[in-house]
C-alpha cells in the first residue's frame, strides 16, 4: 500500500473503503484524505461498492460509472492507475 494521502483532479486509484469494500474511482477534484471530516467524490470505474441503501442501488448508485462521495478518513490508496487516466 502506498502512504499518499494527496490526490489530484483526473487521477485514477484502486482504493480500500472501510465500509464500501475495494474499487477503481477516477478523482473529480484535488482532496487531502488527511482532514478528518474531508469527503472525497469521483466516479467508480472498476468494481462496485458495497453497503449502498437499497433504494439507491435500485437508482445504480454504487455501480460501475457513477459517481460517488465518501468520508476521506475512511479511504485508503492502493495503487495509482494511470493506464485508466485521461491522456
Amino acid at each position: 500500500m502506498t502512504r499518499a494521502r494527496e490526490v489530484k483532479a483526473g487521477q485514477v486509484w484502486d482504493i480500500a473503503h472501510t465500509r464500501k469494500g475495494n474499487f477503481t474511482v477516477g478523482f473529480d477534484a484535488d482532496h487531502s484524505l488527511d482532514a478528518p471530516d474531508e469527503w472525497v467524490s469521483g466516479i467508480i470505474l472498476e468494481g462496485r461498492a458495497k453497503y449502498i441503501s437499497f433504494e439507491n442501488r435500485l437508482a445504480g448508485a454504487g455501480e460501475t460509472g457513477e459517481p460517488i462521495t465518501m468520508r476521506a478518513s475512511m479511504v485508503t490508496l492502493l495503487k495509482r492507475r494511470p493506464d485508466l487516466e485521461a491522456a
